[in-house]
């Protein structure tokens, strides 16, 4: 009776043992799988298309400095001419501005999936950039072109910013990828 009875606590205990190894992994692989689909929404819905429009902005940018021959002169502080001015307010209006814009509802829609705690000075520095943009644009809308660029300028540690983060998440996603397949 001893021996069946042993048995049976003995088979318990292994069961129970196989169980509980089981529920851990079963909940460190949920645990992969939720930072994986949260990666993956961070990625796909915030840091991915801000890469992406930010890069298309700096691209046209260049674009345009090098059509206007400005190369010598990237931050257009010489005097230019009426037809430079033309250009550059078209430019505004119809790549940088729209750019922007959707940068901007971006980063106010899916803000709660910036990686820190705090939302980066970048951010704000940017919001403010475009919203000095928008006043900019409307006075030309009225034909007043007294102001041709925004008093502030728009936040080179933005593209950093998000280059760099949008590296990190995506090592991050690959790594835990491997590790939810194994």
């Amino acid at each position: 009776m001893n021996v069946t009875i042993l048995t049976l606590v003995g088979t318990f205990f292994i069961a129970l043992i196989g169980y509980i190894v089981k529920y851990l992994h079963d909940l460190t692989l949920q645990r992969r799988r939720d930072n994986l689909t949260y990666l993956e929404k961070q990625i796909g819905e915030f840091y991915g298309p801000l890469f992406i429009l930010g890069n298309v902005g700096m691209i046209s940018f260049n674009a345009l400095i090098k059509r206007l021959k400005k190369e010598d002169d990237r931050h257009l502080l010489k005097d230019l001419t009426k037809e430079e001015k033309r250009i550059w307010r078209l430019w505004v209006q119809n790549v940088f501005m729209p750019n922007n814009l959707e940068m901007e509802n971006i980063i106010k829609d899916k803000a709660y999936l910036i990686k820190e705690d705090v939302i980066p000075s970048c951010f704000i520095e940017f919001a403010t950039h475009v919203a000095d943009y928008k006043v900019v644009v409307a006075k030309w809308k009225e034909e007043d072109y007294s102001d041709l660029f925004a008093i502030i300028d728009f936040p080179d540690e933005l593209l950093k910013y998000i280059s760099i983060r949008f590296a990190e998440l995506r090592k991050e996603q690959m790594y835990l990828i491997r590790k939810t397949q194994k």
